[in-house]
Order: C-alpha cells, then sequence, then structure tokens
C-alpha cells in the first residue's frame, strides 16, 4: 500500500496557507496566497481551491491521491455543521458552509477546525507534543487563541466552543476585552494588548527608554518592549513580567482543569525564547500550589512555526479519517 496523503488549509484574515502532508507528518508542498477577505466568502473559497490545487500540483499529485482534506478557519465555527459562523476578521461570512464547499471543489471528503485547534494538533502529532499523551497550547499574537488535545483527540466541547483560551478571566473587573467580557489574559497579554497597555502607562508619564520610540513612531510592540528591558530599561522590565505573570496565571488555571501533559505557548511572542520562557515558568511555579507538586506539565515553546495549520489541519483530516467523523 502507497503513502497516504492529506491537504492541509489554513485560513488567515490575510494570508491562506495550503500544503500536501503525508500519513507521517512530513510537508510536500506549500503554497501562501492572500486572502483577499474584502472579495467575501466566495472571493475567500475561491482562493482557498486555488491554493489547495496549487498545492497538489507542487506535490506531483493528483486530486484523487488526496484521501481528506482538513480546513482551519479562526473565529467561531462547527466542527458538526462544518460551517464558520462570524469569524471577526473576515467580513461578510455568517454561516458558510466551508467543509462542504471545499468538500464539492475537490470531490474529496473534508473536515473543519478551529484555526487554534488544528495548529495544537500539529504540534501534538508532529511538534512540540509529539509522542505524548496530551498538550495545552496558547497561540499569543495579536490575541490569544488555543487548543487541547487529550488522549488523541480535540477538545472541543459539546457546543464547539472549548478551548477559548485567551478568554480565561485572570483580573476579575479589570480591562474591556473585545470579546466583552473583562479581566481576560488576551486583554492583558497579547503582543496586541500588552503593547496597547504599555502606550497608555508612557503617555500617562511613565518613565521610559520608549517613549522616544512611542513619540517618533507613534506605537510600539512586544518586540519594542523585549529590546528596551534587554537594555536595561526598568519600566520595559516590569510590563514584560506583567505580561509572563498574566500568562502563567492562566497556565495555572489550565493545570487545574486538564492537567496537560505539556503546556506549549506558539505565535509570534515566542520569537522571544526564554526571555518568555523562564519569567512564565517562573511564576507558574510561584503561583501554583503544592497540590499537584512534581505531577504538573512542562511549558515549552512550541516547534512547528507558521506551518502548525496547515499541518495540524492535514493531520486533523488524518484523525477524522481514522475515526470515522467525516
Amino acid at each position: 500500500m502507497g503513502v497516504k496523503f492529506y491537504l492541509g488549509i489554513d485560513l488567515g484574515g490575510t494570508n491562506i496557507k495550503a500544503g500536501v502532508v503525508d500519513e507521517h507528518a512530513k510537508i510536500r508542498s506549500k503554497v501562501n496566497l492572500p486572502t483577499g477577505a474584502v472579495g467575501g466568502p466566495d472571493e475567500v473559497l475561491s482562493r482557498m481551491c486555488r491554493a489547495g490545487d496549487q498545492a497538489i500540483k507542487e506535490a506531483g499529485l493528483k486530486t484523487e491521491d488526496i484521501r481528506v482534506i482538513g480546513v482551519g478557519a479562526p473565529g467561531n465555527l462547527s466542527h458538526k455543521k462544518g460551517i464558520i459562523i462570524a469569524p471577526p476578521n473576515l467580513p461578510g461570512w455568517r454561516n458558510v458552509p466551508v467543509r462542504d464547499r471545499i468538500s464539492a471543489y475537490f470531490k474529496r471528503p473534508a473536515t473543519l477546525e478551529n484555526d487554534a485547534n488544528a495548529a495544537a494538533w500539529g504540534e501534538y502529532w508532529a511538534g512540540a507534543g509529539k509522542g505524548k499523551h496530551s498538550l495545552v497550547m496558547f497561540t499569543l499574537g495579536t490575541g490569544i487563541g488555543g487548543g487541547i488535545v487529550y488522549d488523541g483527540r480535540f477538545l472541543r466541547g459539546f457546543y464547539d466552543t472549548a478551548a477559548e483560551l485567551g478568554h480565561i478571566i485572570v483580573e476579575p473587573n479589570g480591562r474591556q476585552c473585545a470579546c466583552g467580557q473583562r479581566g481576560c489574559v488576551e486583554a492583558y497579554a497579547s503582543a496586541m494588548n500588552a503593547a496597547n497597555i504599555a502606550m497608555e502607562e508612557l503617555r500617562a508619564g511613565r518613565p521610559s527608554s520608549m517613549k522616544a520610540v512611542l513619540d517618533e513612531k507613534g506605537s510600539i510592540t512586544t518586540e519594542t518592549i523585549l529590546n528596551h528591558m534587554l537594555n536595561g530599561d526598568d519600566y520595559a522590565r516590569d510590563i514584560w513580567d506583567r505580561t509572563c505573570r498574566y500568562l502563567a496565571i492562566a497556565c495555572v488555571a489550565l493545570n487545574h482543569t486538564i492537567n496537560s501533559e505539556i503546556i506549549v505557548l506558539a505565535g509570534g511572542m515566542v520569537n522571544a525564547g526564554d526571555h518568555l520562557l523562564t519569567p512564565v515558568r517562573k511564576y507558574y511555579w510561584d503561583l501554583q500550589g503544592p497540590v499537584f507538586g512534581d505531577a504538573s506539565p512542562q511549558i515549552v515553546l512550541a516547534q512547528l512555526g507558521s506551518d502548525a495549520g496547515l499541518v495540524g489541519a492535514a493531520g486533523a483530516a488524518k484523525l477524522n479519517e481514522e475515526r470515522n467523523d467525516l
């Protein structure tokens, strides 16, 4: 019997990534196209199909060589129904039947997963979680996403909305989050909001070498914060430590809830490497009581980078084929 191939499509607000991945998690091809979100659902779906076609061709395969197609998509969606409900970064989308549209175009079975779930599965299948029993993953970018894999299965929840880890409340009655709640970890520790907090406090008079950057450029980023911290800026150190502490609070909450084998940090902020990992680990152990002792998940950095979404989408297609969940 020959090698089995799966097509993964990672739909983002800015880019569509598609790739053919074999049953051993080896990427055989990768394609990246602009999403064209302003064109609405039909235009985006057309681009998804085009990216998939190109990926299959670049892998030296035909459509009939693909066993199942996996799509990872942002926003709230229903895996069971195969629809994207109302993603914030895709204007005009309401209950779009993505799974069925993709399946009909390629004439292959398809499955739809939340993008963070797909990325978590990618790390579980082929990255930091390979060979592990379970993992929790935080994706740290403009917002904070999450995915949970336990005992070889997605934890989706009864209503398909589990693992929205960015909306764990870490500060009751705290900052307003885009989701409508107050005090979410996303409102404090996402790349965008950590930088927003710093800019607010700098404008309010906090002394820092970052103020000159803010005055010159009109904004700063978490990369600015990290660079100035490494150059000895006390306020940059303070805001970075606060960010890491909020992430650690969320990790403690997840340990008490899931107690997974590992917790994986992914997304753009992990480019900080040990400057992120070390303080998160420190605060995690400082905050956690003696309940678990050493029976506590290791916190690690993701390994697949920007490939996690398409690898995970393809891996989810393989998983759902094996479990007859198509």
